[in-house]
């Protein structure tokens, strides 16, 4: 599986790690991992997955692109698996 694999929705829960279904494979999404939020968006945000839960994930924003005017390093935001489109980052 690729690293920077494109994830979207669909989920089961196990534990405290979410196992992703994604257009070409299946990822985990877990605490501690880093993405991309919304990689088509012009503004890229960068996230620290902090919680993963039935109702969605918790991301800390760790860095953002100059221009980006809604979120900031250290926001902290809750999405429900609706709204959750991210690529893996190598670490």
């Amino acid at each position: 599986m690729s690293s920077v694999a494109l994830c979207r929705l669909k989920h089961v829960l196990c534990g405290s790690e979410a196992i992703v279904r994604f257009y070409g494979g299946i990822g985990h999404l877990l605490p501690g991992q880093r993405v991309r939020l919304w990689p088509g968006d012009t503004y890229a945000k960068y996230a620290l997955v902090e919680k993963v839960a039935p109702e969605g994930v918790t991301f800390r924003i760790i860095a953002v692109d100059a221009g980006e005017k809604v979120y900031a390093p250290g926001d902290v935001v809750k999405l429900p698996w609706s709204h959750i489109n991210v690529r893996y980052i190598k670490t």
